[in-house]
């Protein structure tokens, strides 16, 4: 090689983007996914399933990193501070991701500017359910017993600003209705309370729910979907109960440190694509009670990202939800 061809090359190599040279053989080590929940909780067992599937993708481990609190900020503050190489992933929950930045006053780090969506691995309706003492066998019936009795039906939630207490002020205001807000410290204690009637109504994802459904200990009036869920067929949902504009998700994803070269997102991107689409990855979801998930392209997820934080901005606004 001669002297010109080499200063060439080395003036390329200099102004090559450092992302590029760096992520020419992305991942060549294990990768960590932050969960900003507890372990064994359903999004940390579904965040477990799907990276499990993609790491079998990658050829690479992927480690869960639990770093639960403050309704999901303390995770996404980790993962958005870390090092923007493709190595720290982070499982989006609806929450933390687009309305704590509306509920909380002050958070370390911006969502939706500090962090860069990658794709979805869960997402699936809520469901509506009351104690069996309340005396409602539908959402209309529901909606005529609060109104009978305003402000006395009193809702759990797993915590204030959460989407199980966001959920319910989007249905009160939805249907005129008043009710009691009783906030918990997460969703196992709001549950037990509302299994022995100290609340006597629920808003939450599907799959936590139904089991106490089937077992009779609680009562299904609607689920939250655009169509019936096929795991409980015969709950109608709110849209064809009287509430067409009562639709809503809960969902899971995975979002990256914002500086995170595109090419390795890109490559994450289609990792997951086809995790989420593997039999083991369906064979968690259908054991879970929860629909199977269809890959959108990384711009539609963000701009549903985006919409998301758009909808639920204006449901915080309008209930003056407060979380801190």
């Amino acid at each position: 090689m001669n002297r010109r061809h080499f200063t060439a090359m080395a003036l390329a190599l200099a102004a090559a983007p450092l992302g590029a040279l760096a992520q020419g053989n992305y991942p060549n080590k294990p990768l960590t996914m932050i969960v900003p929940y507890p372990a064994g909780g359903a999004a940390d067992n579904a965040a477990r399933a799907a990276m499990n599937a993609m790491s079998a993708v990658l050829g690479q481990p992927i480690v869960i990193d639990n770093r639960p609190g403050a309704g999901g900020n303390i995770g996404v503050a980790v993962a958005a501070n870390a090092k923007p190489d493709g190595y720290t992933l982070l499982l989006g929950h609806i929450s933390p991701m687009v309305i704590n930045p509306h509920t909380y006053s002050k958070l370390q780090v911006n969502p939706m500017k500090d962090l860069a969506p990658i794709g979805l691995f869960g997402s699936g309706p809520m469901i509506l359910v009351v104690h069996p003492s309340v005396p409602a066998k539908n959402l209309q019936e529901f909606i005529a017993y609060a109104k009978a009795h305003p402000g006395q039906l009193n809702y759990a939630s797993a915590g204030s600003g959460g989407t199980t207490h966001v959920a319910m002020e989007l249905l009160a205001s939805k249907a005129g209705i008043q009710m009691t807000h009783v906030p918990y410290k997460g969703g196992a204690p709001a549950l037990q309370d509302l299994l022995a009637g100290r609340v006597q109504a629920m808003n939450d994802a599907l799959p936590q729910l139904l089991p106490y459904v089937k077992e009779g200990k609680l009562r299904a009036i609607a689920v939250t979907g655009a169509q019936r869920s096929e795991f409980a067929p015969e709950v109608p949902t709110a849209a064809e109960s009287g509430l067409p504009d009562y639709v809503l998700y809960g969902w899971l994803s995975l979002f990256v440190p914002a500086q995170t070269p595109m090419d390795v997102r890109r490559t994450l991107k289609s990792a997951l694509d086809t995790a989420v689409t593997s039999k083991p990855f369906t064979d968690f979801l259908a054991s879970a009670s929860s629909p199977k998930i269809k890959p959108i392209s990384m711009e539609e997820f963000t701009r549903f990202v985006q919409q998301e934080y758009e909808r639920w901005g204006k449901v915080v606004r309008d209930a003056n939800i407060r979380a801190d």
